[in-house]
């Protein structure tokens, strides 16, 4: 196959990282609807009162599931992915947003520990079951295995996600990467055409889309500025 025979998708494939309050559950929800939103972090309430002053019609188009973590065997993690199956045959949605990683991820470890893997577990310890390393090993081709999956939603999909910082023992460089268990939070950009970092200027929230050296920022949409206001029409703007 030629590379000039290659189609080229309109639909957005967005990984969105940020400290609290930088806007990143309102910036998934300035995308196309109608949209779903699986709200792990219980924030949406921000995009609530955003909407409402702008355009409380927006607010007609946005459906969303609480997922907010309500015991320790990851039944919000078992909710949504029982949705999501049903969607595979009929999608009605133009968007797809989880907000946000970081809280999804600590509910699927929490899925996965209490799932029949076939780890042995210490049965001394009564409270709650803890991860070993073996539940890290089979995290990660889990979770990189759900987002193959949803990737063949044919909508835009937009994930937000915290920042973890840590500095190497040995060299003592700060890595600042997704904040997810394991080391598959240094791996997630890898999978996103669109990488983004949220932080606000000026009373605005932005979006870093260049890579630096503090961030692994990435784009593919041709002539996006390195900094752009955090919205949708900032991606289909014709630069």
């Amino acid at each position: 196959m030629k590379l000039s025979q290659m189609e080229n998708s309109d639909l957005v494939r967005c990984l969105v990282l940020g400290e609290p309050g930088t806007g990143k559950t309102i910036f998934a929800t300035t995308f196309p609807g109608p949209i779903k939103v699986f709200d792990f972090d219980g924030k949406l309430n921000s995009a609530f009162n955003y909407w409402s002053v702008k355009d409380p019609k927006k607010l007609e188009s946005i459906d969303f599931t609480d997922c907010r973590a309500k015991d320790r065997i990851g039944t919000s993690f078992s909710l949504m992915n029982a949705e999501l199956s049903k969607l595979k045959t009929d999608c009605p949605y133009k968007t797809i947003v989880i907000d946000s990683t970081t809280t999804m991820a600590a509910e699927m470890m929490n899925w996965l520990i209490h799932f029949e893997t076939g780890i042995k577990r210490n049965k001394d310890i009564k409270s709650m079951k803890v991860a070993s390393m073996q539940d890290y090993m089979i995290f990660a081709p889990t979770f990189t295995n759900f987002l193959f999956e949803l990737f063949n939603f044919p909508c835009h999909i937009v994930l937000t996600g915290h920042i973890k910082i840590q500095q190497d023992d040995i060299t003592s460089e700060i890595h600042r990467t997704a904040d997810i268990p394991g080391q598959i939070g240094k791996k997630l950009p890898v999978y996103f055409p669109e990488v983004y970092v949220s932080s606000v200027k000026s009373d605005k929230y932005v979006a870093q889309t260049k890579a630096d050296y503090k961030y692994p920022c990435r784009s593919q949409i041709a002539g996006l500025p390195k900094e752009i206001e955090l919205n949708y029409e900032s991606l289909i703007k014709k630069y």
